[in-house]
């Protein structure tokens, strides 16, 4: 399932940007359904759950000015959200019907409306996806084009992918770049800034067509909760 949401916001800071979009979808999870946030976040004593969660998301900004490590926004941005999950999409939207208007560290952002997409079928075990947001396979100093890489990114979605249906990869996946970039990206880790390596752009893969339909749902890689591998099928 895949939700788009459209945001009205001045201004995103840099270094928290990640950070800003998680505490709204934290938010709105919460306010509705406190028992299944907790399910997803916290263990039964409180500590943080490190859990493969079943969603990814993007965001983009549709006319902006950088100043100062600062997005300056002109116009609205727009949230994309996919999830396997019915129950997470459909307690999110209560979630943003009830709550209208929320603050991370004094940024403001404000839900002007949202509304489903309609997701793409795979049937065929070749395809080509376009990064909505960089991907990454940890803290890795991988060449993209090396066995290495391949071996990587076999093991991290037959790991998420046990993890979230149950069950592993079907077939062993080969990733083909097509117009790709590395990309170092900036976050904000208890207070510390680090840099991921990840990367954008367009690519093909080839599996079964089972599991590149959940990893275009899935989204592609790690950390992807916290907004990293969200993809758009091109063909």
């Amino acid at each position: 399932m895949r939700l788009n949401i459209l945001i009205e916001a001045n201004e995103v800071k840099l270094e928290n940007e990640k950070m800003q979009f998680v505490s709204l979808i934290k938010k709105a999870l919460s306010i509705v359904d406190k028992e299944y946030f907790k399910s997803l976040y916290y263990n039964e004593d409180d500590t943080r759950k490190k859990l493969c969660k079943d969603f990814t998301w993007s965001v983009y900004y549709k006319s902006y000015d950088f100043v100062n490590q600062t997005i300056k926004l002109k116009d609205d941005m727009l949230l994309k959200i996919s999830s396997m999950s019915e129950k997470f999409i459909t307690t999110l939207c209560r979630g943003l019907r009830k709550k209208k208007y929320y603050n991370y560290k004094n940024y403001k952002m404000h839900v002007k409306s949202f509304e489903l997409e309609e997701e793409k079928d795979i049937y065929k075990e070749e395809c080509i996806f376009k990064t909505l947001m960089p991907f990454s396979l940890s803290n890795y100093d991988l060449n993209i084009d090396s066995q290495e890489f391949q071996d990587r990114l076999n093991y991290v979605m037959n790991d998420l992918l046990e993890r979230i249906r149950g069950f592993g990869l079907k077939k062993k996946l080969v990733f083909t770049s097509i117009k790709i970039k590395s990309v170092l990206v900036k976050e904000n880790i208890h207070y510390e800034n680090q840099y991921r390596q990840s990367w954008k752009g367009l690519f093909k893969l080839k599996g079964d067509s089972n599991d590149l339909q959940d990893i275009y749902v899935l989204g592609i890689g790690n950390r992807r909760s916290q907004g990293f591998g969200l993809l758009e099928l091109v063909r």
